[in-house]
């Protein structure tokens, strides 16, 4: 009886988890993400550093994370010219206990990125204008071993 109990809450908890992975990867695919800031910018002649800040808005009505199992985790943030798809760099981060309540907006502030400068200077035309427009940048998500791409 006991190894049947036992079994069972194992069996439960698989589908549990299954069934939040469908959610969480549905979602996934639902969210915008806006830069909300750019600061300490700092230029060399390998790299240009500064620090990111960007919203991330959850339009549905899913609940994604759940903080004491850390569900879900940002694990780098990717540019790219959004015109001819030209990589720029990544910034590698590990965020977890991410929580975006349904139909609202987190803000992930302050997250320091560093680009080599050969990438800018072949996009300089990234540049022109409104660079939020010409910018594309791509977050990779863990989920339960599974990895998510949102892009903007």
């Amino acid at each position: 009886m006991k190894k049947k109990l036992i079994i069972g809450l194992i069996a439960g908890a698989g589908i549990y988890a299954a069934v939040k992975y469908q959610k969480v990867k549905e979602s996934l695919n639902e969210l915008s993400i806006k830069i909300s800031g750019i600061s300490n910018l700092k230029a060399s002649f390998t790299q240009i550093r500064f620090n990111l800040s960007f919203v991330i808005h959850n339009p549905t009505n899913t609940h994604i994370g759940i903080n004491t199992y850390k569900l879900l985790s940002l694990k780098q943030i990717k540019f790219y010219n959004k015109t001819n798809n030209a990589y720029l760099g990544t910034a590698n981060v590990n965020f977890s206990n991410i929580q975006i309540p349904a139909k609202q907006t987190l803000e992930i502030k302050e997250v320091p990125t560093a680009l080599p400068v050969k990438n800018i200077l072949s996009n300089l035309a990234l540049f022109k204008g409104n660079i939020e427009e010409n910018l594309l940048i791509k977050l990779q998500f863990e989920s339960l071993g599974k990895q998510f791409e949102l892009i903007a």
